[in-house]
């Protein structure tokens, strides 16, 4: 079962399935040809259009592409435009570029026979092969990107560029939510209620006073049933705050990377 899936588990279990017809089917009735499902409204409105961008601005998905996977066209000696196709991505918008990993440029294929290129010393190119045989050095992130689009970038300022380097950017969760450790999904599941909670009441809360206004007191319940989720909005962005501390510490990967880079070979 997904992340999403469980959320969306979740909803049902704790709002009463009245709230949830009335918030996410009933506006999207007259839609004959589109017959409203409240699972994919709440996809569409709570995950897609808030809970998954929150969760990616606060902390993205890390990836390293392989810029052999990629297309790129040079503009000058040393800036090329890169396209990232989105079966790499897996259909995923870049968020930022960390940079270019150019540890694995000095290779035979970049230097050719002899291990050397135009402009880089002997001394160089032994340096950046010990630096490729120690994991516990940092990526060499030397050059200057822009994102310019969904899937593109921009890398400035690389004259030794080569396909035997790698990228490393940041992308949106997916649409599963599946990008983020199971350790983290009683965060999630909490933080989607939330933002639920918070839907239902802004949809909700005008049209059910005037509703009672004109005479309907058979809404009451109705009405006391919002009133308690009158504080969700309020719970949603304090709960946001928490994201990237509670997100970090379920990333296995990236504490693994800190570990190997604070204690070398150690481990």
């Amino acid at each position: 079962m997904s992340t999403v899936n469980m959320c969306l588990a979740e909803i049902h279990q704790v709002i009463p399935e009245e709230l949830i017809e009335e918030a996410f089917v009933t506006p999207y009735r007259q839609d004959y040809y589109r017959p409203a499902s409240a699972d994919a409204r709440i996809i569409t409105e709570i995950f897609e259009k808030r809970v998954i961008p929150d969760l990616s601005l606060e902390y993205a998905h890390q990836v390293t592409i392989p810029l052999e996977s990629c297309q790129i066209e040079p503009l000058n000696v040393s800036d090329y435009v890169v396209v990232v196709p989105p079966n790499v991505l897996q259909n995923r918008k870049i968020l930022s570029v960390l940079g270019v990993n150019t540890v694995n440029i000095y290779n035979n294929s970049f230097f050719g026979s002899d291990g050397l290129a135009a402009g880089v010393s002997s001394v160089m190119a032994a340096g950046a092969k010990m630096a490729a045989g120690n994991s516990s050095i940092p990526p060499n992130y030397l050059e200057k990107t822009e994102v310019i689009s969904p899937n593109s970038f921009i890398i400035k300022r690389a004259p030794y560029l080569n396909t035997n380097c790698t990228i490393d950017v940041l992308v949106e969760h997916d649409s599963k939510l599946n990008t983020i450790d199971r350790t983290a999904i009683a965060y999630v599941k909490e933080l989607s209620l939330l933002a639920c909670k918070a839907y239902i009441y802004k949809k909700l809360k005008i049209r059910v006073n005037r509703a009672m206004l004109d005479g309907g007191s058979e809404l009451s319940a109705f009405s006391e049933w919002l009133d308690t989720y009158a504080d969700a909005e309020e719970l949603y962005q304090e709960k946001k705050r928490d994201a990237s501390r509670i997100l970090w510490q379920a990333d296995e990967d990236q504490n693994w990377k800190l570990w190997r880079l604070t204690m070398g070979n150690l481990i």
